[in-house]
């Protein structure tokens, strides 16, 4: 047990966290530095076991993928993602080792308006008694859950209503009222930020399928376990699971090697990320579109890793206000403001027409919907 000014903590007693912070430019905001130093200090009055290993001059996702060999090698029981622009309360570490879980996520705002929380969930559920397949989110305009077939297009880019995911005791099937229901994390366009008042206000810890690493504790065994078993929807999309077991089953090991070699890893998910690793596959890795610590996200879930967002905590984030706060996201997601996207520039954040629902001339921001490139913008 750990005593701090607050309340105890219990913590377990073989807890020794290596807090890894990629630092390309190999500079530090000065908040972000004194923060960094406060809850350092802090930590060890605490008597928490911890270092810092900082990697500059290296792109994020090999100096992600350098800091979880570190982790394994020195011995830590934890990996604390601390990004370079996170300015955090001292009590957030304590407070997500207590928790014992694989992976919680402190929620954060992101950089620009409207401060979306950087992490995410998916809409898309199938239930297990009856078959039913649709989207289940609530909605800001109905103040409810409603239950689509389809998600059908509102705008030009986004999908479905304007909402955000569910909480666990609202998942019920609507066509037979089972509580027995998966949640398609594949769908990754069915995917919708977090909302502060109707997700985070709800309390403790909310299972999510991915988020940014702003502040993010892993435990070091999910680099070298699996949880999950192999086979079944959570493992592979069914749209393509035929086809993979076709590949596996009809090639060659020497037309997998060259396959592998020039196109890349066949999906299996009964390695783990330590054997990835091994075999050529870092740790972290830069998808085509999106970010390596949503990609991550999604190998650790089809891996059978649970992520969770810790809903009492909030990690505040320098960005160009300059430090953006859980208020900002409050204050946006309160008066309920929109954006269309300029049709020339697409999704570029500098070439948008803002529209204010409210029609008082107060700052307008984003519209939080299902947006068709969401996963190219996560965090």
């Amino acid at each position: 047990m750990t005593e701090t000014e607050g309340p105890a903590y219990e913590i377990p007693d073989d807890a020794r966290v290596l807090i890894g912070t990629p630092n390309y430019t190999n500079t530090f905001y000065s908040e972000v530095h004194a923060n960094h130093v406060h809850i350092s200090v802090m930590w060890k009055e605490w008597g928490l076991i911890f270092n810092h290993m900082i990697v500059g001059r290296t792109f994020v996702h090999f100096a992600r993928s350098q800091m979880c060999e570190m982790a394994q090698t020195g011995d830590w029981s934890h990996l604390l993602w601390l990004d370079d622009d996170a300015v955090v309360d001292e009590h957030i570490l304590p407070k997500m080792l207590q928790h014992d879980v694989d992976v919680v996520i402190a929620p954060y705002p992101m950089r620009r308006p409207s401060y979306e929380i950087g992490i995410l969930k998916s809409t898309a559920y199938l239930c297990n008694a009856c078959q039913w397949k649709g989207f289940l989110i609530h909605s800001y305009d109905e103040k409810e859950v409603v239950a689509l077939n389809v998600l059908e297009q509102t705008g030009p880019e986004d999908f479905g209503p304007r909402g955000c995911p569910i909480n666990a005791d609202e998942e019920i099937c609507p066509e037979c009222g089972s509580t027995d229901l998966w949640r398609d994390f594949h769908n990754h366009k069915a995917y919708k930020n977090v909302s502060i008042y109707h997700n985070i206000e709800h309390g403790g810890l909310m299972e999510v399928d991915g988020g940014g690493t702003h502040c993010m504790l892993v435990k070091t065994d999910v680099f070298n376990e699996r949880r999950g078993t192999k086979g079944g929807p959570d493992n592979m999309p069914v749209e393509v699971t035929a086809l993979i077991d076709k590949f596996q089953d009809e090639l060659s090991d020497d037309e997998k090697e060259r396959y592998e070699h020039y196109l890349g890893d066949l999906p299996d998910e009964t390695r783990t990320f330590y054997e990835e690793n091994e075999h050529g596959k870092p740790y972290f890795t830069m998808p085509k579109q999106g970010t390596e610590d949503m990609h991550w996200c999604y190998r650790a879930r089809r891996k059978g890793i649970k992520i969770y967002m810790d809903c009492d905590i909030f990690a505040a984030h320098v960005g160009f206000a300059p430090v953006i706060t859980k208020g900002f996201r409050q204050q946006i997601e309160g008066k309920g403001y929109h954006v269309v996207r300029d049709k020339q520039y697409g999704s570029a954040a500098a070439a948008v027409e803002f529209v204010d629902e409210q029609a008082d001339g107060s700052l307008p921001v984003r519209k939080p919907g299902v947006h068709q490139d969401k996963t190219s913008s996560l965090v």
